[in-house]
């Protein structure tokens, strides 16, 4: 008979070798790569049948055996269902129904998936970090041809966005990579976030990286050498920020002039327009919103600040259900950060990560969002295990 185990690793490799097609699809029919476009058709199929395949792990296995529900997996049903029911109620577009409760409904099954998985001892878990590691350089990859596709068809200084989805991965490298390769892969990650121009991106990854050093230097005895380290980071950073800039002619640095950062690449006006919208509805529609897509209809986009963004789209109760989410992962970061757990610096930087990126951009129906949901549930694996075995404070 086949161990359990067994069948579990085959579905860790069916799963991920899915993922890495609907990264290859996502990638070359994006317009972030190569400005035309194509079908995502075939995008949406490969993340219903993501869908199905952990929905069926969770039903046979993860149900059955390590499953609990923790802090963070309870807001994100809550989320779930509210997206749901008030889309439904308020009578919001089918497409873009089925794209957020989807997206939603993935969130809490890819959490879920990779919390029982790594709470089983008997579960291969180099398979796991191994296909994360691939995936993380079809990402680089993809970002270095959109660099390039990008400047050769427009002529122009590309600002890419796929660098979100690189910065996904700085919690995993930091979490499973050796010295050396942690070195790597950051340093990697250091230049792509560079040369993606995006002024966001520049601002969270000096925000994840510092948070990581300051965690560290909380948790470990050697303070001076974590200082140290510190100091030698931003003096590279800055020292290629100014070489960036220099090879882009003042254009990165302009970027961050005090009339672009105001006006947001015309987010201000953005905001303006959805919070007088926002004052201007009944007191119903302010509790509820008007469902999936109704930033887009009524404002021709996005918000592009996601507490705005749910607070437009699913009213005050859907804004403060996101906040429970929010604060369901501050409060087990602050917790494992006193506890000076060896996992509380990589978690430091996925919350920030999260935290911030929701000031003036999107996360949570972001397709990147599926890697830091894998990494929360892995966290909340890791712990379950330990409880499970009966351990303190220990993390493999």
């Amino acid at each position: 008979m086949i161990k359990l185990s067994t069948i579990t690793n085959i579905f860790l490799h069916v799963l991920f070798l899915t993922i890495s097609i609907y990264v290859f699809q996502d990638l070359i029919n994006s317009k972030n790569v190569n400005l035309i476009g194509g079908d995502r058709l075939i995008v949406h199929i490969l993340l219903v049948i993501i869908i199905i395949l952990l929905l069926g792990y969770n039903l046979l296995y993860g149900l059955s055996f390590y499953f609990y529900i923790d802090a963070i997996q309870f807001s994100l049903i809550g989320l779930n269902i509210w997206i749901f029911m008030i889309s439904i109620l308020r009578g919001a577009p089918i497409q873009y129904l089925l794209v957020h409760f989807g997206l939603s409904f993935l969130w809490v099954l890819s959490y879920s998936f990779a919390s029982s998985f790594f709470s089983n001892k008997l579960n291969n878990t180099e398979y796991f970090y191994n296909w994360i590691l691939i995936i993380l350089c079809m990402y680089i990859v993809g970002m270095l041809y959109a660099q390039y596709s990008i400047k050769s068809i427009d002529g122009r200084i590309p600002v890419l966005n796929l660098i979100y989805f690189v910065m996904s991965f700085i919690p995993w490298i930091n979490l499973i990579g050796t010295r050396k390769k942690i070195t790597f892969l950051n340093s990697v990650i250091l230049v792509l976030v560079l040369i993606s121009l995006k002024r966001g991106a520049i601002i969270i990854y000096t925000l994840m990286v510092l948070s990581y050093f300051l965690v560290k230097n909380f948790k470990d005895t050697k303070k001076l050498n974590t200082l140290l380290k510190i100091g030698l980071f931003f003096s590279i950073f800055v020292a290629a920020i100014f070489f960036v800039n220099y090879l882009t002619d003042g254009f990165l640095l302009h970027r961050f002039s005090s009339n672009e950062l105001f006006s947001g690449s015309g987010r201000n006006i953005l905001y303006e327009r959805a919070i007088t919208h926002i004052k201007e509805r009944s007191i119903f529609d302010k509790l509820v919103g008007f469902g999936s897509g109704s930033s887009i209809a009524l404002l021709g986009n996005g918000v592009h600040n996601e507490w705005l963004e749910f607070l437009f789209s699913y009213g005050i109760i859907g804004a403060l259900l996101y906040l429970n989410f929010v604060l369901a992962i501050l409060i087990k970061t602050f917790k494992l950060i006193r506890a000076k757990s060896d996992i509380s610096p990589v978690l430091t930087q996925a919350a920030v990560l999260v935290t911030v990126i929701g000031l003036f951009d999107g996360f949570y129906f972001m397709h990147s969002t599926l890697y830091i949901m894998l990494f929360f549930g892995t966290i909340s694996g890791k712990e379950r295990k330990i409880k499970i075995e009966g351990l303190n404070n220990e993390y493999k």
